[in-house]
C-alpha cells in the first residue's frame, strides 16, 4: 500500500509522517508542541459534546463561552478531535452519495425475486441477561427470510457468514447459482442483486467490501443508520418480531444464557 493511502486512512498529515521518519532515522526525539489550553478544556468540551451530540464544535464553543469558559473555537475543535467526537470533513458528501444510491435502488420498485435484499443486525436480550446478535437477510419482494444466524457478536465476519448462508439458501431454492439468476435473459448482461444495509461498522469494513468486489453479481448499498427497518417497513427485522415478542401467558422467550453465559442458542 502506498504511504499516501496509508496516511489518509490513519488521518496523519504527510508532513507529520516524514518529520517522524527523519527524527527516527537521525536518532533524535520527536518534538511535540504543547497544547495547555486544549488539555485544560478537554473534559469540559467532551462533556458538552456528549450532552448535545447533534451540534457541531461551533455551537459547543458558543455554549461554553456563554457559561463563562474562555476558549477559542479552534481549541474546542482540537479537543473534540482528540476525543473522536467530530465527523469527517466529507461526511455530508458521503451522506448525499449514499442517499443517491438508495433512491436509485428503489426508484423502480422491484417486481421479482433477487432484485433487492435487506440485511440488518438486531440484538436479542435473553431472560438470563445475556445478549445475542441476529443478522437477518430478507428478500424485498417475496419477504422470504433467507438467513437469520444467531451469533454472540455483530462483526464483519458475522455479516459475511450471514450473507453466505443467504446465498446458499437462495441457490438451494432456485436449483442453480445465484449469479445465473442475476443475468438478464433479454440482454445477457448482469443485473446485480442489491444488498441494502445500514451504515453500521460491520457493513463499512474492508472485509465486507472485499466480499462484494469478488462477486460482480452483488452490489452493496449503505444507508444511514437504522434506515432499512425505519424507511422500508422493517423488512429485515420482520422475521425477528416473532422471536422477540412475548410468548402466550406472559412468558418471555429465551435463547440460553446469551453472550454472558455459556449456552449455545438454537438455530432459527
Amino acid at each position: 500500500m502506498p504511504v499516501s493511502h496509508l496516511l489518509f486512512r490513519l488521518g496523519i498529515p504527510r508532513s507529520t509522517w516524514y518529520y517522524w521518519k527523519r527524527s527516527e532515522e537521525r536518532g533524535r526525539p520527536v518534538r511535540r508542541w504543547p497544547a495547555p489550553v486544549v488539555e485544560e478544556n478537554l473534559p469540559v468540551a467532551g462533556d458538552y459534546a456528549r450532552r448535545f451530540s447533534a451540534w457541531g464544535h461551533r455551537k459547543i464553543w458558543g455554549l461554553m463561552r456563554a457559561d463563562g469558559v474562555k476558549v477559542s473555537a479552534s481549541s474546542v475543535l482540537r479537543a473534540l478531535h482528540r476525543l473522536d467526537l467530530v465527523l469527517p470533513i466529507r461526511y455530508q458528501a458521503e451522506r448525499r452519495r449514499l442517499a443517491q444510491a438508495r433512491k436509485s435502488a428503489f426508484a423502480d420498485v422491484p417486481r421479482r425475486r433477487n432484485r433487492v435484499w435487506q440485511m440488518d443486525f438486531t440484538e436479542y436480550e435473553t431472560v438470563a441477561g445475556g445478549t445475542w446478535q441476529v443478522c437477518c437477510v430478507v428478500d424485498y419482494v417475496t419477504k422470504c427470510a433467507l438467513a437469520a444466524p444467531v451469533t454472540a457478536t455483530g462483526t464483519a465476519r458475522d455479516a459475511i457468514a450471514a450473507l453466505r448462508a443467504a446465498i446458499a439458501s437462495a441457490e438451494e431454492l432456485l436449483g442453480h447459482s445465484l449469479a445465473h439468476d442475476c443475468v438478464d435473459k433479454e440482454t445477457g448482461e448482469i443485473a446485480p442483486l442489491r444488498i441494502v444495509t445500514d451504515n453500521g461498522a460491520a457493513f463499512k469494513s474492508d472485509a465486507f467490501r472485499r466480499f462484494f468486489l469478488e462477486r460482480p453479481f452483488l452490489e452493496h448499498i449503505r444507508t444511514r443508520h437504522y434506515a432499512p427497518p425505519d424507511q422500508w417497513g422493517g423488512g429485515a427485522l420482520q422475521p425477528v418480531a416473532q422471536i422477540r415478542a412475548p410468548l402466550p401467558g406472559g412468558d418471555q422467550p429465551g435463547l440460553g444464557a446469551g453472550r454472558r453465559g455459556a449456552s449455545v442458542p438454537p438455530a432459527l
